[in-house]
């Protein structure tokens, strides 16, 4: 048993905090003693803020944000010192957030092992988004991170090649992608008044569900714009979006121009206890990413449709493509809105196939990706198999 100061984004809306939650209960499960913290300061809740407000309207307020973010830096950095005072860890795990060594730093000055975690290239995910960034400072802080951490732990593979191509030192990584706690999606909550209505309303319809954000390359209003055409064939067709973000404006547009407001609903953000009982409304689930050079990503919202026995059409991209495979769901041939009709529809007419899809996704999450599988491989490198030892 190991007693680990887990520093992670705990009061995140979104995947980071289902991934620091159910990571830390997986480990607890193996018997280490798992003190959290988060790495926010204010730990604010995740709310949906309109767009124009989020933007970043001129260069003065991007380079005050990064700069602030710096500032966090000396202040987690003062915070971890205090927690490895008052806890006296025997392990650190930490998440990478922009520009931040601090966990390398508290590690070395007080000679505690130091794993951390890497979900994405904040480097990629500047740009894709147009973002101001301090690009050096980036990858000095990254290469930093990966020569001295004891053990790195990336989400995917691609991921793993991305950083290859950079030559960061990659002999201290593990590849440990997302997970689902396979109890937790068999369990039935109660529903709020309002998707209990949706779920009583369309209880005869085929229901098309997207689990996630509404960020720009989740894709979730591509369904909107080819819902007319799934229509057309089919007029029992209904479209769930179960979550929130910075394009619902967009996509609340989009169902308006398109005149479906009978035909599609937004919960907003929603308690992940309860992401479970929703997924039961939907009969075939979609991520219907955009096409992106690097696709980094390891999918959550794929797993917890694949552990609610629901089959996924998705684009061929990454992850996703060991997640589907040939029968889990269908993957896109070819990332166009045609395509993505086409599979649909193939779904929604043939019950039999959707249904058998459904139960071998289940099956396969189940013996290949949960938190508890994934806490077991990390655990394996922290008893030295892959683990260096501490500088």
């Amino acid at each position: 048993m190991l007693k680990i100061l887990y520093m992670s984004w705990f009061s995140s809306g979104e995947g980071s905090k289902i991934h620091a939650k159910e990571f830390a209960h997986a480990m607890e499960l193996l018997g280490n003693d798992v003190i959290t913290k988060d790495l926010s300061i204010n730990n604010t809740q995740y709310t949906n803020v309109n767009n124009s407000v989020n933007k970043e309207k001129n260069r003065r307020s991007s380079v005050l944000r990064e700069l602030k973010s710096l500032v966090m830096v000396v202040i987690r950095f003062l915070r971890l010192i205090y927690y490895l005072i008052l806890y006296k860890p025997e392990l650190i795990i930490y998440r990478y957030s922009i520009y931040d060594i601090s966990g390398i730093l508290a590690a070395k000055l007080y000679k505690v092992p130091i794993v951390y975690e890497i979900n994405g290239s904040i480097e990629y995910e500047r740009n894709i988004a147009n973002r101001f960034y301090l690009k050096q400072l980036v990858t000095a802080s990254e290469q930093y991170i990966f020569n001295e951490s004891n053990l790195v732990l990336l989400v995917s593979n691609e991921l793993k090649r991305y950083f290859s191509n950079k030559n960061y030192y990659l002999e201290n990584t593990l590849v440990v992608p997302n997970g689902v706690d396979m109890d937790k999606f068999t369990v039935n909550t109660t529903l709020p008044k309002e998707i209990e209505s949706i779920k009583q309303l369309w209880s005869t319809k085929k229901v098309i569900g997207f689990l996630g954000s509404l960020k720009s390359w989740h894709g979730a209003e591509r369904i909107i714009e080819i819902f007319p055409d799934i229509l057309e064939k089919n007029k029992e067709v209904r479209y769930l979006i179960i979550g929130d973000g910075d394009r619902r404006a967009e996509t609340e547009s989009k169902i308006k121009q398109y005149n479906l407001q009978d035909y599609v609903y937004i919960t907003g953000f929603q308690d992940y206890t309860i992401i479970p009982s929703i997924l039961d409304v939907i009969d075939i689930a979609v991520a219907p990413y955009h096409t992106i050079d690097f696709f980094h990503f390891s999918p959550l919202k794929v797993m917890e449709y694949m552990a609610k026995g629901k089959p996924v059409v998705a684009p061929a991209l990454g992850q996703c493509v060991d997640l589907i495979g040939h029968d889990h769901g269908i993957l896109l041939k070819e990332n166009t809105d045609a395509c993505l009709t086409n599979s649909i529809l193939t779904l929604v007419m043939d019950e039999h196939l959707a249904r058998n899809m459904g139960i071998k996704a289940r099956k396969f999450i189940e013996q290949n990706y949960t938190w508890k599988q994934n806490a077991r491989r990390i655990e394996e490198a922290l008893q030295g198999k892959r683990i260096r030892r501490p500088r």
